[in-house]
């Protein structure tokens, strides 16, 4: 297997691999731990560009040819301070999606979908859609990374709510 090439922080990452280490301490590592650091940086680096793709944050970038959605001019938080530099709500809610992805096979099982009745999409062979009538309740799926990027981020289509098929 060939070796990744280390993260770079705004430039292919938010975060690096002893971030995530860091953020998962003050949880349980238990799961975490259990990754290789290639695992990890690859993850990571999907993390980061899944939550790139699906949203419009606010403000403007800081130089017009950055790889990456931060760091931003003119970004403020919830209490209107300045965000300087990569937000660390946004560092956490890379780490959980890399976790996420590590746990569940493909961060593409998660995917942005304001509809409960939506089970699953594939697009192996073609678009399949299978839907479940018996779900009807409000469905929030990963309500905490969703908390974490609210203020970062404005309104749009693609600043639906995250749910995992």
């Amino acid at each position: 297997m060939a070796t990744q090439t280390p993260l770079q922080v705004g430039v292919d990452a938010y975060c690096v691999v002893s971030d995530a280490d860091q953020y998962f301490v003050d949880r349980d590592p238990t799961l975490w731990n259990t990754y290789t650091i290639e695992q990890k940086t690859g993850a990571i680096r999907i993390a980061t560009r899944w939550i790139d793709q699906y949203h419009y944050w606010q403000g403007y970038l800081v130089d017009l040819t950055q790889p990456l959605g931060w760091p931003r001019l003119l970004a403020y938080d919830e209490d209107a301070r300045v965000i300087l530099g990569i937000p660390r709500k946004l560092v956490e809610a890379v780490c959980e999606l890399a976790l996420s992805h590590l746990r569940d096979g493909n961060l593409n099982k998660v995917f942005y979908n304001a509809s409960p009745q939506v089970m699953r999409v594939s697009a192996g062979g073609g678009v399949s859609v299978d839907f479940d009538p018996s779900r009807r309740e409000a469905y929030s799926g990963y309500a905490y990374v969703q908390s974490l990027l609210r203020g970062l981020c404005y309104g749009g289509p693609n600043n639906a709510p995250v749910v995992r098929s």
